[in-house]
């Protein structure tokens, strides 16, 4: 059975249709996968009901007013036989004037509540962010190593094209053969192993962005200039304390102990005097008479009253308990998260200063690689080098430039990454 999409989803498929049309920057991609998360739907239904909490919890403090209307019937079977009807209408108001502090309390956690919604939102769409980048990355380191994996199976197929014809003309062994054609197989299926990776990627990006599986997607590519100019934040302190400040996770958990706090206030209020006050005005009537009647049976008051909880079965107790245990669990989740996020901000400021000492080597073992095997060629050439011992030569150029990509797309990963926990939204420009 074919089913339409819902009024809901059109929107994020049209936006999608259309931005499939032209090169996504991340930035695009970060908006498109926010816009398309579950989880991140999720939350702002939750961020819109903490809204009507707020709403309900506020109501609570101020002046209520109701209407009422009513008819009865009844009868005295064993004194009367007739039926008595009597009709009212009326307003009534009320006000509560003291509860010890519950409905206050009660409006302070929902404000909390609110703000911490408010900031697992910002967590929720850092977390989005961060693998948008992750896949993002991926798929141009990918497009990196297909690149030079091209050039590496044309030479190996030109060097086992010469191989061949040595091998004819009687100037080289058959085990030269053999071990060039088994090069370029290897060469052909790293490159297919490439390709996949790079694909795969891509896939990941099309369902994180909203997009069909076999939708077209282009992104913008990676300015690979910006690998000369990275640089690492000198004072971890410094940076693990920016990035705790601006930090939505650590927010949300502070207003969740916030909030705690709050239900705690609101539970131990309970035990406390209520006072509160109302006032409410109307008339009765039968049907059988509406002159006199109407005015001498209208009726206002005005009352105060007071409830003071004597005997609940441990009802109140218990509510204090339990919220006292929820401000302990909120106080521990805050702790647990601040140590988590101080270790992967640390984390990755050490991958990064480690990749950055990297990068001047990789370069240098490169280009030595590369003149390494130049010169393997050269002798291979003038029948001073083995068809092995120039494999092997290969063998370590090909390892150089692995190294040397990975070292440098691991580079431009930490920086972003650290960056987004700084909370810095041109780290995806």
């Amino acid at each position: 059975m074919r089913t339409r999409p819902s009024h809901f989803l059109l929107p994020t498929l049209l936006c999608a249709a259309l931005a499939a049309a032209e090169p996504l920057s991340l930035d695009r991609c970060v908006d498109m996968a926010a816009d398309n998360s579950w989880t991140m739907r999720e939350a702002a239904v939750s961020l819109r009901q903490a809204k009507s909490d707020l709403d309900v919890a506020r109501a609570a403090r101020g002046l209520s007013v109701s209407a009422n209307a009513g008819h009865n019937v009844s009868q005295r079977p064993f004194v009367r036989k007739d039926v008595g009807q009597n009709s009212s209408v009326g307003l009534s108001a009320s006000l509560p004037l003291y509860s010890g502090g519950s409905v206050s309390a009660n409006v302070e956690r929902s404000e909390a509540k609110l703000l911490q919604q408010e900031a697992t939102v910002a967590e929720l769409r850092r977390e989005v962010a961060l693998t948008v980048v992750s896949h993002y990355l991926s798929h141009f380191e990918w497009l990196d190593e297909i690149d030079w994996r091209t050039r590496s199976v044309e030479a190996c197929e030109s060097s086992l094209d010469r191989t061949r014809a040595l091998f004819e003309a009687g100037q080289a062994l058959e085990s030269d053969t053999l071990l060039a054609a088994g090069s370029c197989a290897t060469d052909r299926a790293s490159l297919e192993s490439a390709r996949d990776g790079a694909d795969y990627e891509l896939r990941m990006l099309r369902q994180l962005v909203g997009l069909d599986a076999d939708a077209p997607l282009e992104l913008v590519p990676v300015d690979t200039a910006v690998f000369e100019s990275i640089s690492l934040p000198e004072d971890l302190e410094r940076l693990i304390a920016e990035a705790l400040e601006g930090s939505p996770r650590a927010r949300a958990d502070s207003l969740s102990l916030a909030a705690a706090q709050a239900s705690l206030k609101a539970a131990s209020a309970r035990v406390k005097v209520n006072l509160s006050a109302s006032a409410s005005t109307g008339i009765d009537w039968t049907p059988d008479d509406y002159g006199d009647e109407l005015r001498n049976q209208y009726v206002h008051s005005v009352s105060l009253s007071v409830s003071v909880p004597l005997l609940d079965r441990g009802a109140i107790s218990g509510a204090v308990a339990t919220a006292r245990l929820g401000k302990e669990q909120a106080l521990i989740s805050l702790e647990r998260d601040r140590r988590q996020f101080r270790d992967e901000i640390e984390a990755l400021w050490r991958s990064l200063r480690l990749n950055l000492a990297r990068m001047p080597s990789a370069d240098l073992s490169l280009r030595a690689a590369e003149q390494s095997y130049a010169h393997a060629q050269s002798k291979l050439e003038a029948g001073k080098l083995s068809t092995f011992e120039l494999l092997q030569e290969k063998s370590s150029l090909e390892q150089a430039r692995l190294a040397r990509q990975r070292v440098r797309w691991s580079v431009l990963s930490d920086s972003m990454s650290l960056r987004i926990h700084l909370g810095q939204r041109e780290a995806l420009k």
